[in-house]
């Protein structure tokens, strides 16, 4: 093989790795993006089942990785948090509408009931306000 071929060669293989690294950037940050953040601490919770690995370390790997992407792949990385805002449309929209249908339907089930049921879900925050404003009297 002549060295001009091993170059080429070469090259056409770099160029591979750095689009499947481009892709793998992309699809990190809309699972990141679709998840509200939670991605990072998904993967770490996956790799650290087998007990071989500390959570919090496979946290913060995760979220090295997650800014070395952006740094890499801007433009990638930009494509996928749009992409990851829009798949999550349905799912916040789905359910702003249903909560909005629940507080109309059953105003005083869903101000004694919804905070208490949406309170461990969401920590308590985002679901109280949620509950209240859907439930005042206009």
């Amino acid at each position: 093989m002549k060295i001009g071929e091993i170059v080429r060669k070469n090259v056409a293989e770099q160029r591979a790795i750095d689009q499947l690294k481009t892709a793998d950037d992309f699809v990190r940050s809309l699972a990141n993006t679709a998840t509200f953040g939670l991605a990072d601490k998904l993967a770490a919770a996956g790799s650290s089942l087998t007990g071989k690995a500390d959570y919090d370390k496979q946290v913060q790997k995760q979220q090295e990785l997650s800014k070395a992407a952006a740094e890499r792949s801007p433009t990638a990385t930009t494509a996928g948090e749009i992409t990851g805002t829009l798949a999550s449309v349905p799912f916040v929209g789905g359910a702003l509408l249903g909560a909005k249908a629940l507080g109309k339907a059953a105003p005083k089930i869903a101000q004694k009931t919804l905070p208490k049921l949406a309170a461990p879900i969401a920590g308590g925050t985002a679901a109280d306000v949620a509950a209240a404003e859907l439930t005042k009297e206009k």
